[in-house]
């Protein structure tokens, strides 16, 4: 015979949880905001927009950002185009904007010129 035991979640747990995850749909929130925005700019402002964000002229929540993602939100950057970049660049797409070292950034920001 098994017996079921309850788990009681205290109500710190549950407030700590409650605090996370609003923190979290405001990430995923400003994320979205910046992406809706560089994809209706016209695609010279997109492209500026991307080099100040790779420059770390960004708002902190957008270092959650993926590089790949950041890069899909310009006009004309196709997937053969990105691809490109980050084959240039030596970066993966994976990589978050806040994870990248200097040297990252601007090897995708030469490699962005090159190929705009």
């Amino acid at each position: 015979m098994t017996t079921m035991t309850t788990m009681t979640v205290s109500p710190a747990k549950l407030e700590q949880r409650a605090v996370a995850l609003a923190l979290a749909n405001r990430v995923r929130m400003d994320i979205a905001d910046w992406k809706r925005d560089v994809k209706n700019m016209s695609r010279e402002d997109a492209i500026e927009e991307v080099r100040q964000s790779l420059t770390g002229n960004y708002p902190p929540t957008v270092a959650r950002l993926k590089l790949g993602h950041m890069l899909d939100c310009v006009r004309s950057l196709g997937e053969v185009k990105v691809d490109r970049i980050l084959l240039m660049s030596g970066v993966r797409a994976d990589r978050h904007l806040g994870d990248l070292t200097d040297r990252q950034r601007q090897c995708v920001a030469d490699a962005l010129n090159r190929l705009t």
